[in-house]
């Protein structure tokens, strides 16, 4: 059944009343008012509690989101976790009942003010399966806040306050790097089927679908494509953080990383080593844009590392 805003708020606050052991609130945008709105910390006491958002910086910066809210669940002893690509509100209660929709956790989202936003979701008994995507969904993705990480993200906020002249509305690489899961698995869509020069082409007559999917891997629109937009892209990107994890222990030649990708890929079937062996070489060109790698031939063969 559809429920608008109130019906649905309304829902989800009584079922948080009733629940009995775990509840896991998922939501791109968290304000620290709609939780004290909620009464959660009476609310919950006594259960397994963990907030999951967003929190890009510009979700911070212009307040979509508050800084501290991590603070308000380490109070009340709760996990608070970091996806950076988290755009889905999902609540799951005791694993039994799962609420989704439109309706962040936020006052306007969940009609805790005078003023709401028009929201619409739904709910229904959580199966086996929906659970596991949830619990492979926060094993996988989901990095969990401590006062270590808080601590830097703070002094990269306030770094904005003290160069109002320079302002950033992303993580610096670092911080971003510890952000994100390590990643140890890819699918061949997160992968870039073109080298840059292809991409930097004049493709206005050309467009096709392997550039289309690129740019979309990129988050850039064709009008913004330039050399250094799509080397700062390329950064951002789930290949780029699996090269790091993947050279961290030691350099690897064009044959040994194509082994080590084939091996990655959660693709069934995997594709033939052949097309692998492309998408490495594309790989070595990325790389060849940054200066985090280094491109060598010791013994005729590329050897790829991370620069010191």
């Amino acid at each position: 059944m559809l429920l608008d805003t109130y019906d649905f708020s309304t829902k989800l606050f009584r079922a948080l009343e009733c629940s009995t052991d775990e509840v896991m609130l998922l939501s791109a945008f968290i304000k620290v008012e709609a939780l004290k709105k909620m009464n959660l910390d009476v609310t919950l006491k006594g259960r397994r509690v963990a907030l999951i958002s967003r929190w890009q910086k510009f979700d911070l910066m212009n307040g979509a989101s508050d800084i501290e809210v991590y603070e308000y669940c380490k109070s009340n002893g709760w996990q608070f976790g970091i996806n950076l690509n988290l755009h889905g509100k999902v609540y799951l209660i005791d694993r039994e009942t799962v609420f989704l929709g439109s309706a962040n956790l936020t006052s306007r989202g969940l009609q805790l003010g005078k003023v709401s936003n028009h929201e619409f979701g739904t709910y229904c008994q959580a199966s086996v399966l929906d659970v596991k995507k949830i619990d492979e969904f926060i094993d996988n993705e989901v990095v969990w806040l401590d006062d270590s990480l808080f601590y830097r993200i703070k002094s990269d906020l306030s770094n904005n306050e003290v160069n109002k002249n320079v302002l950033t509305t992303e993580w610096s690489i670092e911080l971003e790097r510890s952000l994100v899961k390590s990643v140890t698995h890819l699918w061949s869509h997160e992968l870039l089927f073109l080298s840059p020069s292809e991409i930097l082409e004049d493709y206005s007559s050309k467009i096709n679908r392997f550039l289309l999917h690129d740019l979309e891997i990129l988050n850039l629109l064709p009008e913004d494509v330039s050399l250094e937009s799509i080397a700062e892209s390329f950064r951002k990107t789930r290949l780029y953080l699996w090269l790091i994890q993947s050279l961290t222990q030691k350099p690897l030649s064009f044959g040994a990383l194509t082994a080590v990708l084939h091996e990655s890929l959660l693709d069934s079937p995997k594709p033939y080593r052949s097309d692998v062996k492309k998408l490495v070489q594309n790989i070595f060109s990325w790389c060849g844009l940054l200066d985090d790698f280094q491109v060598t031939k010791p013994n005729y063969s590329s050897v790829l590392s991370v620069s010191t």
